[in-house]
């Protein structure tokens, strides 16, 4: 990360002379008010020799939104905490490529009839609020732990906030192949939690907030709240299946969020501009057939300040789905 980024001031420096002579005085003193808005807004402070490089990437970002919601009336586009990362290293940062799980399960397909035109979980009392990965590339920790957070209120009438930390540090040295910070698959935490249990939030708070590096498994048998009896994987490319099975219960999935699309949504229907690499894990948590352009309401772990006060609504499609998010699904389950 560190070289990463050491190499990409490198390559910037070079090209900030260029970037100050394409903009008036107007321009660069209109952009530097935004940009100092922002920084106060966010917390941000650069070190002196970043300063200079963050603005310029916060200035081409901020064109791009501009740009974008000029003509674009589906989706629109906004400045957060993401404006002074250029797009490769917002990525890098924010999505991990899930590793391939070790668990054969095989796939379910579900169908019902006559399934109403919304429904939405968050409205429920049964959805834990949105949380903040941070830098740690945790994403399949934290679709998994809010599905097991909604599964436990829905069955047990109770909505109890659920580690990730646990989930995140102690999956992969309990012998699945998810690799905490790195990556993984819902369904390792899903299997995991079912053998070990779960603690809450409280017993094993988040630690990984601004460490990429996977803190070492304190797991406490003692603490364990929750216990699920299995997970299952839908047929993939089937929405219907999707919408069937959200009668129950909120689902994980996997969806391609590295697109600049991604980064900075604000508001409406997300109906484009993605990429078709599934690099993020989410929790799909309702939807809206009756709308003019039907969506997905889904529920993402990057804070409550990047979207729809944490949310994203996605665009419900046939095959793989808008931003590939009808290709992996899965569910943990309780009998």
């Amino acid at each position: 990360m560190k070289t990463t980024l050491a190499l990409t001031l490198l390559l910037a420096a070079s090209s900030l002379f260029l970037f100050y002579s394409e903009k008036t005085p107007e321009q660069f003193n209109t952009n530097f008010s935004i940009y100092t808005n922002w920084k106060q807004s966010y917390g941000q402070v650069f070190s002196q020799i970043e300063e200079s490089y963050r603005f310029s990437v916060f200035s081409e970002n901020l064109e791009y939104i501009n740009q974008h919601n000029l003509v674009e009336q589906d989706f629109k586009l906004a400045l957060n905490q993401f404006a002074a990362l250029p797009n490769e290293e917002f990525a890098l940062r924010n999505t991990k490529k899930p590793v391939q799980s070790n668990l054969p399960l095989a796939k379910k397909t579900v169908t019902r009839t006559n399934v109403p035109d919304e429904l939405n979980w968050a409205t429920k009392g049964v959805v834990a609020p949105v949380q903040n990965q941070g830098n740690c590339g945790s994403c399949w920790a934290f679709g998994a732990v809010s599905q097991l957070e909604t599964l436990n209120a829905i069955k047990n009438d109770q909505l109890i906030k659920f580690s990730e930390q646990q989930v995140t540090s102690c999956t992969g040295p309990a012998g699945f192949s998810s690799m905490g910070c790195d990556g993984g698959q819902e369904m390792d935490a899903f299997e995991y939690v079912a053998k070990y249990g779960i603690q809450t939030e409280e017993s094993y708070p988040y630690v990984q907030q601004n460490d990429p590096y996977t803190a070492a498994c304190k797991y406490d048998s003692d603490e364990v709240v929750f216990k699920n009896t299995g997970a299952e994987r839908l047929q993939s490319n089937d929405p219907d299946a999707m919408i069937s099975q959200l009668q129950e219960q909120t689902l994980s999935v996997g969806v391609s969020a590295g697109s600049l699309g991604f980064q900075f949504y604000s508001s409406g229907i997300l109906t484009k501009n993605c990429n078709g690499y599934i690099d993020h894990a989410v929790s799909l948590t309702g939807y809206n057939k009756s709308n003019a352009t039907p969506y997905f309401i889904v529920k993402n772990s990057w804070g409550s300040s990047w979207g729809q006060q944490g949310y994203v609504w996605i665009e419900i499609t046939s095959g793989r789905g808008t931003c590939s998010i009808n290709n992996d699904v899965s569910y943990p389950t309780l009998n």
